[in-house]
């Protein structure tokens, strides 16, 4: 029904865009007050945020096998912690953790023969 309404547009002195769209609604778009069209203005890029050290991202990993985070370091390692250094991490860590098992296991059998 919208798609086969006539909407018909025009634009006041004070640069509101008023468009009636019959037995609907009316929709006000306040226009930018701004000398230069919207095809020659250019955002300036989000500054990229800063990378993650190697210790925040064991710190990071080893808090996660433990279960517990604070909300706000989280959001932090969110934005710094990128995905494969999660991974690569956890894989090393989780490899290191069995080997430590491993090792405790064979002291533990060889001092008891």
């Amino acid at each position: 029904m919208l798609d086969r309404a006539l909407a018909i547009a025009d634009i006041d002195i004070d640069q509101q865009l008023h468009v009636w769209i019959p037995r609907t609604c009316v929709i006000i778009v306040r226009a930018p007050m701004s000398a230069d069209p919207p095809s020659s203005r250019q955002s300036a890029p989000p500054p990229k945020p800063p990378d993650a050290s190697l210790r925040q991202v064991v710190g990071a990993v080893l808090w996660s096998f433990f279960g517990v985070r604070k909300g706000r370091a989280m959001h932090r390692d969110v934005v710094a912690i990128r995905p494969h250094q999660v991974i690569l991490v956890g894989i090393a860590i989780a490899a290191l953790l069995v080997a430590a098992l491993l090792l405790v296991v064979h002291v533990i059998v060889a001092s008891a023969s």
